[in-house]
């Protein structure tokens, strides 16, 4: 959290993020994160004079964010986490 704070490059951010174990990390703490993230990220591009928020579109490479979440949604979720908070689909509990 603390780099999101001094945040100076998207990329910067991706490097510390990946260089994490997000797979001892809850699903609803990896959530919160996400959300810090994205109100870090649209505050840096605000400061450089862009748009807040600006997804890439389906056939454009992923920005920051996405690949970040999808580094988080890379994680099975742990025995009794259901699978819909990390962005896996169905409940767990379902296909068992």
């Amino acid at each position: 959290m603390a780099q999101l704070e001094n945040l100076k490059s998207a990329r910067e951010l991706v490097n510390v993020m990946a260089a994490e174990d997000w797979s001892v990390v809850d699903a609803d703490t990896r959530l919160i994160v996400l959300h810090e993230i994205i109100v870090a990220i649209a505050k840096l591009r605000s400061k450089s004079g862009l748009e807040p928020i600006d997804d890439p579109l389906p056939d454009q490479p992923d920005n920051a964010f996405r690949i970040i979440e999808n580094l988080f949604k890379s994680f099975p979720p742990r025995v009794g986490e259901r699978a819909e908070v990390i962005g896996k689909g169905e409940n767990m509990e379902k296909s068992a």
